[in-house]
């Protein structure tokens, strides 16, 4: 078992959900949260089981299984080596966490996403997080819930103006700008994940997660995990469209 920063007790092959709290969250939302996130899981080719809960703000401890452990040979998938079963568990964690990171940030109003975002939207949580023995990431928060909504209902308000503008038209925002400069300085952190069978990048702090290009980079594919790179950025819309990454260095 590791502690996390956040004081949680964690195997290699758990994770878990911390929804930043005083009031918990209902049953219903929690239930529905789950289940889209088991999807998610499914998708990896793993079984979500929930081994713990933990109060103040609430903390549900999961643990990543492969489904092949409910099919016919279960026996013999619990009698590999200790180390061998420990080692399979840690890189099933780090696909599904992956997979759940880019499911919550791909720039679609995606099932999990919608349903994270109703638990900021009519809850007390303020900020949803999925947590590893290795780092805390932030999958959804206040902001997080409006952009979800303005995918979703692209039409309407102000939104319904940037869907209409011409592609032509649209400049890149002085957000969009600062991260182009950050990655080209070799500053930008983010992680990197396989989402929909295609590897993406997610930098720190930003609501945005596209392809990666590792054309012009020394690593022909890259494990999921944090990094540091630095290359270009590529609009469209002036939305991210693609990271061209040039180095990669694990955080």
């Amino acid at each position: 078992m590791t502690t996390t920063a956040s004081g949680l007790e964690l195997a290699a092959d758990e994770f878990a959900f911390h929804f930043d709290s005083n009031n918990g969250v209902t049953a219903t939302d929690l239930g529905r949260f789950l289940q889209r996130a088991a999807t998610v899981a499914r998708g990896q080719g793993a079984e979500l089981q929930v081994v713990g809960l933990r109060d103040g703000s609430l903390n549900v401890l999961l643990k990543a299984v492969a489904r092949s452990r409910f099919a016919k040979n279960a026996k013999k998938e619990f009698e590999k080596a200790p180390v061998g079963t420990t080692a399979a568990g840690a890189a099933l964690v780090g696909a599904v966490v992956s997979a759940l990171i880019f499911a919550t940030s791909s720039g679609k109003p995606t099932p999990l996403a919608k349903s994270a975002a109703d638990i900021i939207e009519q809850t007390t949580v303020t900020q949803i997080q999925v947590v590893t023995v290795h780092q805390n990431v932030v999958i959804m928060d206040i902001e997080g819930a409006k952009q979800v909504r303005a995918l979703e209902f692209p039409y309407t308000d102000d939104a319904k103006l940037v869907a209409e503008a011409p592609h032509h038209a649209r400049l890149p925002s002085p957000e969009m700008r600062r991260l182009s400069t950050e990655m080209e300085k070799g500053n930008l952190t983010g992680w990197i994940g396989t989402f929909d069978g295609e590897l993406h990048f997610r930098p720190d702090g930003y609501r945005y997660s596209a392809p990666v290009d590792l054309r012009f980079s020394n690593a022909t594919s890259l494990p999921a995990g944090r990094y540091r790179v630095k290359g270009d950025l590529l609009l469209k819309a002036g939305r991210p469209d693609e990271f061209v990454i040039l180095t990669a260095e694990p955080e």
